[in-house]
């Protein structure tokens, strides 16, 4: 199954903003697994990850990039 995950919105200040990803970016792949939906996104972000740099791929305004974002947990 091919999927994505949209992102609707960011709050500032977290990891995913610091690492430069937007509302609107459309998540492929994280670690270079294939994102099919949320939950596999979920799955993937365990605690074993956090601290740890992770590549994202991205669709942006027709252009897929590659991003890396360092997983933190939430205060």
């Amino acid at each position: 199954t091919v999927g994505a995950v949209r992102v609707a919105q960011m709050e500032t200040g977290t990891p995913a903003a610091q690492a430069g990803l937007a509302p609107g970016d459309i998540i492929l792949k994280f670690d270079g697994e294939d994102i099919s939906g949320v939950d596999d996104l979920h799955r993937l972000l365990t605690a074993d990850r956090l601290g740890k740099k992770t590549k994202l791929n991205i669709l942006r305004d027709g252009n897929v990039l590659s991003i890396t974002a360092v997983p933190g947990g939430r205060d």
